[in-house]
């Protein structure tokens, strides 16, 4: 009976605006006894409804018929647990999110001023009398409020309070058996502490906990973490599952943020308090694999070169997740020189004075801060000096690396990996697209856009929105071979313009028939001309799922 009411509030407007007690007043139950479905009313003879009656001590049996009762037109369960676009865990939390249950907050007094000035007999009394003649709608035995520091494994029937910095993606298990997902909450007093949620727990809690927001978590599991495991002395981690009660504190704490100069590492080290920076990146390196001298576990790392107004070259390293992830759309447009900010770094002494990204960072790729635009500007007027370092990176890369063991015959390329970079040598065949060498891009993140070149526009096809203003860019699909074999190789940028020998701006203004010509003229030069290619790969196609070559350096062989 109470689906087929979701049911017919799904397909019927009217049906939608009455109360579950409301309905047989319009509708009646008929049918077969397996057949039953509600039919409007033909005739206005009064019907009473009754709803089976539920005691508070029933629990999420209880909420779900005081949600009946009060709410108009639900067409599932999943409704009564969703109200301002988040979903709830419980017909409780969601029932008390509506303003239908009171806060225990007067309770919670009662007992904190009680305990000021009364003895313990008459404390038993009073709380043994909450227990008896008030309907508690918290656990009452979890009032106990413990910081994260507090927290053990023999911890029991507690709450507490922190902010959740960190979000990261759902991931495999390291067995690949289990779906998981790995959060990052810090209290007031800076304590940090690793959260999990497991398999369907994820979508449970995925709308509900956002990044900078503080939370009450009440009824999670505490447990120890495995020696090879333990990260910055955090020995216990959470596991939050459907039985554990999350809210917003609808707070809003300012992060105790410490924007320092990248010149200045050496003088963090060992500092506990909160490192964020920000600066230039002008060079990425390979994905690395580290093994920990602790667990013996591999890890990958991804290390960024990035400048500030000194000019001196600091490294990043990107550990965990933003490998793959922050460190891939970086190496994506790392030649239009983008501004990253990298939240809760840890200084290291590693050449000279560094940065390590730790498991609570997060790297934003062109944010809209003042101090991002400043550094923009800042490159603008620089940007040649800023080449000419580039390069010199990039030159020094390829002297310390082993060239003959780089030159790999296309047959015998690997299997295409993000992050991977080769180096093949051969020559230019063809260019696929004669027709679409200049597209229009955003100028801060060079992502396609559709907006007229020369308009300003709120761009959203990066990480973090921005400004952006619409301007040409280069892009040639070229066919490259050698004697084993062939492949496609996209050029985007300067390399392409490099490639060409014209620059974007100058490419916008001819015409189709200009441009093809341009295009064929290029191929010609080229056929006999052996270049040598340094590529790695870049992601496209629906959902960014499919991999690419794409050129990072050209060399005349």
């Amino acid at each position: 009976m109470l689906t087929a009411f979701f049911e017919m509030n799904q397909v019927d407007s009217f049906a939608r605006t009455l109360l579950y007690q409301e309905f047989p007043q319009h509708y009646t139950w008929r049918g077969k006894k397996s057949e039953k479905i509600w039919r409007r009313r033909q005739t206005t003879n009064t019907a009473i409804g009754r709803v089976v009656h539920a005691n508070p001590t029933e629990g999420e049996r209880f909420y779900l018929r005081l949600l009946l009762t009060n709410v108009r037109g639900p067409t599932s369960f999943d409704h009564f647990l969703t109200f301002n676009k988040v979903r709830y865990s419980s017909f409780r939390e969601a029932a008390f999110q509506r303003g239908l249950l009171e806060a225990d907050d007067s309770i919670d007094k009662c007992l904190q001023e009680a305990s000021q000035s009364q003895m313990p007999f008459a404390l038993r009394q009073l709380f043994a009398t909450l227990l008896g003649q008030f309907r508690l709608h918290n656990d009452i035995m979890a009032a106990q409020q413990l910081p994260l520091a507090n927290l053990t494994e023999q911890s029991r029937n507690f709450t507490t309070i922190a902010t959740l910095i960190k979000k990261h993606p759902a991931k495999k298990s390291r067995e690949g058996t289990t779906n998981l997902q790995q959060l990052i909450f810090e209290d007031a007093q800076g304590t940090q502490m690793k959260v999990v949620i497991f398999e369907r727990d994820i979508e449970l809690f995925n709308n509900l906990l956002i990044e900078d927001r503080e939370y009450k978590i009440t009824n999670c599991i505490i447990t120890r973490i495995p020696d090879m495991y333990v990260r910055d002395n955090q020995l216990y981690q959470m596991t939050i599952n459907s039985a554990t009660r999350i809210s917003d504190t609808r707070q809003r704490p300012e992060p105790s943020s410490l924007l320092v100069l990248l010149n200045r590492a050496l003088d963090f080290v060992g500092t506990s308090n909160r490192i964020d920076i920000i600066g230039i990146a002008i060079h990425i390196y390979d994905v690395e694999t580290i093994r920990s001298k602790t667990s013996g576990l591999p890890n990958e790392v991804r290390r960024i070169k990035i400048i500030d107004s000194n000019m001196k070259p600091v490294t990043l390293s990107a550990w965990t997740t933003l490998v793959h992830n922050e460190a891939a759309n970086v190496d994506d447009i790392i030649d239009t020189m983008p501004v990253i900010e990298v939240s809760r770094v840890k200084a290291s002494t590693f050449d000279e004075g560094s940065f390590n990204t730790t498991f609570a960072s997060s790297l934003k790729i062109n944010p809209t801060t003042l101090e991002a635009q400043l550094l923009r500007d800042w490159t603008v007027n620089n940007k040649d000096q800023i080449r000419i370092l580039q390069n010199s990176l990039v030159t020094r890369t390829t002297e310390c690396s082993q060239q003959p063991e780089l030159i790999i015959p296309i047959s015998q390329l690997p299997e295409q990996e993000s992050g991977k970079t080769v180096r093949i040598i051969g020559r230019v065949t063809d260019i696929t697209n004669k027709n679409s060498i200049v597209y229009n891009a955003c100028n801060v993140c060079s992502k396609r856009c559709e907006t007229e070149r020369g308009l300003v526009f709120n761009c959203r096809a990066f990480s973090s929105p921005h400004v952006g203003t619409s301007k040409p860019r280069t892009v040639l699909h070229i066919t490259f071979a050698d004697d084993s074999g062939d492949i496609p190789i996209t050029l985007f940028g300067h390399l392409a313009e490099q490639l060409i020998n014209d620059d974007a701006n100058h490419m916008a203004t001819l015409t189709l028939q200009e441009q093809r010509s341009l295009v064929d003229s290029c191929i010609t030069a080229f056929k006999d001309r052996e270049l040598t290619i340094e590529m790695t790969t870049y992601m496209l196609g629906e959902g960014f799922q499919q991999l690419r070559w794409k050129a990072k350096r050209i060399i005349e062989a």
